[in-house]
């Protein structure tokens, strides 16, 4: 079972890449959340999870779904973390943490480095950059896809102590300090189309008088800002004149 946490669509991308190699279903975590939900499912092969890397880890949110969550039939977790960088050993950590509270057996993480779309913080590289970064992660995808096939483990480096400690306060200060959902707003090129409304998976935007308004349940996916068709949306000045970001849609289409 494939599950995935996608905003602008690299982990979609993945997770469904994947499926199609491991022949498994695949279940968007974004939906689950945006209907308020948790997991039940049950599955003869491996679970998967395949999501992005938030300051160094696994996206919070995502964690307590998966915890909160009842995963039945086969007890083996793989995660592979798409991420702009080189990756972090502290989501090692936070998913075999995930594994002991579902009481599953950690196979092991790996990372996809993959286009920058944190555009409220760093800059988003040209559409032919990302389509080089792009392909070269989804080149790597099939040897991933052979490792879960043959009941193999991928890396399970274990975290230090100091490490792991570090990584809670620090995402605790970044939430409490950097993440400030009422630097959103929407210019007059706003076409009130309701597409930043969809994307949002914690439902932390809706419409008033036509226009998007922000809530304080935030977790800066960037899903909003990167997926406006008009590139309406800007984060305080931060983000004026910035390229936006979305992956290509996978399609088996692509295994021809």
């Amino acid at each position: 079972m494939i599950l995935y946490f996608s905003a602008t669509g690299n982990s979609e991308y993945i997770a469904k890449k994947l499926a199609y190699l491991c022949n498994d279903e695949v279940i968007s975590i974004n939906d689950v959340m945006k209907k308020g939900e948790v997991l039940n499912v049950t599955s003869e092969k491996p679970y998967v999870l395949i999501a992005p890397i938030y300051i160094s880890t696994i996206p919070h949110k995502v964690a307590e779904l998966i915890k909160k969550s009842t995963l039945e039939g086969n007890k083996d977790f793989y995660f592979i973390m798409t991420c702009a960088g080189s990756g972090s050993s502290a989501a090692g950590a936070s998913a075999e943490e995930i594994c002991k509270t579902l009481n599953m057996n950690y196979r092991g993480i790996a990372h996809l480095t993959m286009p920058q779309d944190y555009l409220m913080f760093f800059e988003v590289k040209s559409n032919e950059e990302n389509e080089v970064i792009m392909n070269e992660a989804i080149a790597k995808v099939p040897a991933l896809a052979d490792k879960i096939n043959n009941n193999e483990d991928l890396d399970t480096s274990k975290v230090g102590a100091m490490h792991k400690m570090s990584v809670a306060p620090v995402t605790w200060m970044f939430d409490k300090w950097f993440i400030k959902p009422e630097k959103f707003y929407c210019t007059g090129d706003c076409i009130s189309c309701g597409i930043c409304v969809k994307a949002c998976p914690l439902n932390n935007i809706e419409l008033k008088d036509g226009k998007p308004v922000w809530g304080d349940n935030c977790i800066h996916c960037s899903a909003c800002i990167n997926r406006c068709p008009k590139k309406a949306i800007e984060y305080g000045k931060k983000t004026q004149g910035k390229n936006r970001y979305v992956a290509k849609k996978y399609s088996p289409k692509n295994e021809e």
